[in-house]
């Protein structure tokens, strides 16, 4: 993740996630935040139920605070355009401003990631999935812009790939069952330089495992969060 992935010449700055209720498409965003923590790049997390309800102009207002918009930028008073202007107006203007934002002194810039958990389905199609995709096929051609989409099942990642350049081409990813590979990733990167730190990543492995003994879906993630707030892991990566 440190690195952006290639694949055939063309950097893919889109992940689509998928997979089953309870698999820990939202634990992805979790251990990205982690990882995360100790870099330049800044990221934003949207949950499902969030998401749903979001505007294009809502989105670049909370992609502006996280980049550090002051309160006096005028963009601030200008993310409330017509519908009409979206695609033609607020949208390039947005990302210059994001742009500015994430420019450092030396001219380099910060990588912005974007974490969009819509849930099901039924949370893409509120009505409002045409500006979304005006949203991503711009801003995906910007070097620092990385987006992950949560929720959207493999038959409708198609549309993804129908709109979307070349430049952007998405890479799919489909969760299966929640298992300790994703869980461990999640505790090292937490415990950090923690002294003993192997001792204690196999003594959270067979704590999870009969944790999590005989449970799938929902009922598996819930108990993996039970577990990382018995390790005190949860609020360290929120």
């Amino acid at each position: 993740m440190g690195q952006a992935r290639r694949n055939g010449g063309s950097t893919e700055r889109l992940a689509l996630v998928s997979g089953a209720q309870g698999s820990g498409k939202t634990f992805t965003g979790a251990l990205m935040r982690a990882k995360l923590s100790d870099a330049p790049d800044i990221l934003v997390q949207i949950a499902p139920e969030v998401a749903r309800l979001t505007t294009i102009p809502n989105l670049f207002e909370r992609l502006a605070v996280a980049a550090g918009i002051s309160e006096d930028d005028p963009f601030r008073a200008a993310t409330r355009p017509d519908i009409g202007l979206l695609r033609h107006d607020l949208i390039p203007q947005g990302l210059e401003t994001l742009d500015r934002l994430l420019t450092k002194s030396e001219g380099t810039k910060s990588r912005l990631w974007l974490i969009v958990d819509f849930g099901r389905d039924e949370g893409w199609l509120t009505g409002r999935q045409e500006d979304w995709m005006a949203f991503m096929s711009q801003a995906l051609q910007r070097d620092w812009m990385r987006v992950v989409v949560a929720g959207i099942s493999e038959g409708r990642q198609a549309e993804f790939h129908a709109i979307l350049s070349n430049k952007s081409v998405p890479f799919p990813e489909t969760i299966a069952e929640l298992g300790w590979a994703e869980v461990q990733e999640f505790v090292e990167a937490n415990l950090g330089g923690v002294e003993n730190q192997a001792a204690d990543v196999s003594a959270a492995q067979e704590f999870w495992e009969g944790a999590v003994a005989g449970t799938s879906g929902r009922a598996r993630f819930a108990k993996t969060l039970s577990f990382l707030k018995v390790m005190n892991i949860v609020g360290k990566s929120s």
